[in-house]
């Protein structure tokens, strides 16, 4: 995720400051859903690989467009608090979801 993700983050980033941030994220999250949804079809690695890359690049481009969305919402008081909210949220979606499919 991070090879593809980061640099699509700084692309993404530049263009949630210049458009329209709802289908900037749609599209990115399109992007995503496309990429898991292969996923179930895929007989070879490099096509599962494929698969991630394009997962890669959907959160790469939703976090940026994620935490503008979030400064526009709330005051510069509230922001730290809510990104943190934010970011444990994501962190424990993550970590809850591997012990559900059963991850180690």
């Amino acid at each position: 995720f991070f090879f593809v993700g980061a640099p699509v983050s700084f692309v993404v980033g530049w263009l949630a400051d210049s458009i329209n941030r709802s289908p900037l994220y749609s599209a990115t999250v399109f992007v995503g859903e496309i990429g898991c949804l292969m996923t179930a079809f895929v007989k070879t690695y490099p096509a599962l690989y494929a698969c991630r890359v394009l997962t890669g690049i959907s959160i790469g481009g939703a976090i940026p467009v994620i935490y503008s969305v979030l400064a526009d919402l709330y005051p510069a008081n509230q922001r730290a608090g809510i990104a943190a909210v934010v970011t444990t949220g994501t962190g424990l979606g993550m970590g809850i979801g591997q012990v559900i499919a059963g991850s180690p």
